[in-house]
């Protein structure tokens, strides 16, 4: 079985962080901002969005974004992206 995470980083509201996140044969997503943890989110579909407070994406360079990705309880694929 093949997996796959690829993830954008566009700017939302104020300076929020805008995350769309496409993925194959995931389950849930740990979603990690500058090290922090995010969110764990159930993953239905190929996309999925969220966005990062503006108090969490502030103040940090390179920002970085880090993706867990499992299927069920399983760790299945990882993606990190500088911004």
């Amino acid at each position: 079985k093949n997996y796959a995470i690829k993830a954008s980083v566009s700017k939302g509201r104020g300076s929020a962080r805008r995350i769309e996140v496409e993925t194959q044969n995931i389950t849930r997503l740990d979603v990690f901002w500058n090290g922090r943890p995010q969110a764990s989110l159930d993953v239905t579909g190929r996309l999925t969005h969220l966005e990062v407070p503006a108090g969490v994406s502030e103040g940090v360079k390179p920002m970085e974004l880090l993706l867990h990705g499992f299927e069920g309880d399983k760790p299945v694929a990882v993606f990190r992206k500088r911004i």
